[in-house]
């Protein structure tokens, strides 16, 4: 799941190659994450580049076209640069929630396709009441006299949740997340209720929806 699925995703949205609206391809530079300029700046006006070359070509930047991102170690290079350049670190795990030892607070909380199991929405309302309620993370500034304390994370955290209304075959769904948030009957560590609000809503085929949840 992490090596097909997660990390490729990642990959992905940090290239965010994007078209118009209406399908129409637009330079690669235009619309598109800037934290991966430098490597889309390898190449000019959207020109291919010789497969022998350091940068294979890059897919078109129209979403509804069918391509491939290749993964090589320019842009791999350029990728962890970035992350560097931001101050950004990246943990992967995996097990079930209940394994999750979440002792501070995460300025910004994603989870998509996770409620498919209503026995572990409980646990999973649990790391992520955790990651919204904990205290911020703390440093020490050893440049000053004494141990100074600084809060790193200063403002409110924002959770999004992604997920379906329901999955067949399995039972959970939406409808059971939103009942565990309201009702934290079954939380573990002593979970408050949260609220929750609809931030985008996908109607054909199976319904999903994208929630902000959050809490006191």
């Amino acid at each position: 799941m992490l090596e097909l699925i997660t990390i490729p995703n990642i990959l992905l949205a940090w290239c965010k190659f994007q078209g118009s609206s209406r399908g129409v391809a637009i330079h690669p530079s235009a619309d598109t994450s800037p934290s991966s300029a430098s490597y889309r700046d390898a190449f000019k006006d959207g020109t291919d580049v010789d497969e022998d070359t350091e940068h294979p070509p890059l897919p078109s930047p129209d979403p509804e076209a069918p391509g491939e991102l290749p993964v090589n170690p320019a842009l791999v290079a350029a990728f962890l640069e970035s992350l560097s350049n931001k101050n950004l670190h990246i943990h992967f795990l995996c097990g079930p929630w209940s394994a999750y030892n979440v002792d501070r607070r995460f300025d910004m909380i994603l989870t998509s396709e996770t409620m498919y199991r209503p026995e572990s929405i409980p646990d999973l309302l649990d790391v992520l009441w955790k990651a919204y309620t904990s205290p911020p993370a703390l440093t020490i500034d050893a440049t000053l006299e004494g141990a100074v304390e600084e809060k790193l994370s200063l403002d409110d955290p924002r959770c999004y949740v992604a997920g379906k209304v329901l999955y067949f075959g399995v039972g959970g769904g939406l409808p059971d997340f939103v009942s565990g948030l309201e009702d934290p009957q079954d939380s573990k560590c002593s979970r408050e209720k949260g609220r929750w609000e609809v931030l985008k809503q996908h109607s054909q085929g199976v319904v999903r929806k994208v929630l902000q949840i959050s809490w006191n």
